[in-house]
């Protein structure tokens, strides 16, 4: 499919094949690659958002370490071996990662555990700096007058919209409301079938935790995917996770998988196309879980 530019600016926009990666971590690392590395880092030590569980599982000791081959990372966060080799010793060389090698699967393998506490003193101490160069530019603002420095006027007006921003975005979270699955009507679903959709999941993926509301998040990751996909797509997906030995949890390797997982424009994309067919490959997940 050839898109045309237009076509590929509207395609940039609902996109969500991105890469996020706090300007905190870039500065901590001083440097761009092991900035993205240590973000990934720290995402894969977050609790699950559905069941507060770690998403680390291998223990070794009194520590949960986090187990992912060179060439994985590639995939991830497109981050190559050489790379990965040259950033997780920047961040062990400043402390805030512990990389240590341990057998995985039979084969040696590169094991990481954040260390807290040195990683929360380099983000106090960028959380500080900020703040000083925040109360420094309030300072010099409430100094001027009108019309004087037209520069920092500007910077002024940028600092607003910044704020507006935040606050828009912080009305969006509070305000957010859940439906019963139960209340939905075809009627109410406008172009996305939301209610056929979460049917089918609950129908099909008999595996996998069922779904009992149906937040704004969900409609809009719903909403998302059904842009480029159709209500048989999704009962093939669907279909397919609960035909997944690794995807369903029957091999006892991933328990991670759920409706959010499965509606999120990529990892629909993945299913979809097989790459978790226990008939045709292996049944471990790409990360040899």
């Amino acid at each position: 499919m050839n898109l045309d530019f237009d076509k590929f600016l509207r395609w940039e926009e609902t996109s969500y094949d991105t890469i996020k990666v706090k300007r905190m971590y870039v500065d901590i690392a001083e440097d761009l690659v092991a900035g993205i590395l240590l973000s990934q880092i720290i995402y894969w030590h977050l609790p699950s958002r559905q069941n507060g569980i770690p998403k680390l599982r291998v223990k070794k000791g009194e520590y949960l370490w986090l187990a992912k081959g060179r060439d994985d990372w590639w995939d991830e966060c497109r981050i190559t071996a050489r790379q990965f080799d040259r950033a997780i010793n920047i961040l062990a060389d400043k402390d805030v990662i512990e990389k240590k090698i341990f057998r995985f699967n039979g084969s040696p393998m590169v094991h990481i555990r954040l260390k807290p506490e040195v990683l929360m003193k380099h983000i106090n101490a960028e959380i500080d700096n900020e703040q000083r160069e925040m109360d420094f530019n309030e300072s010099v603002k409430s100094n001027l007058t009108k019309g004087e420095n037209p520069p920092l006027q500007k910077c002024k007006i940028q600092t607003d919209k910044s704020v507006k921003t935040l606050t828009e975005t912080t009305t969006d979270i509070t305000s957010e409301t859940t439906t019963d699955i139960n209340t939905l009507s075809s009627g109410d679903d406008g172009p996305t079938p939301y209610k056929e959709i979460t049917e089918a999941y609950n129908d099909i993926c008999k595996s996998l935790p069922a779904v009992k509301v149906i937040s704004n998040k969900r409609k809009e990751k719903m909403r998302v995917t059904a842009k480029k996909f159709k209500l048989a797509d999704f009962i093939d997906v669907f279909q397919k996770a609960e035909d997944s030995e690794f995807l369903s949890g029957r091999n006892g390797k991933w328990s991670g998988c759920n409706f959010d997982w499965l509606i999120n424009y990529n990892n629909f994309i993945k299913v979809i196309e097989g790459t978790y067919n226990s008939r045709n490959g292996p049944t471990d997940g790409p990360y040899g879980w």
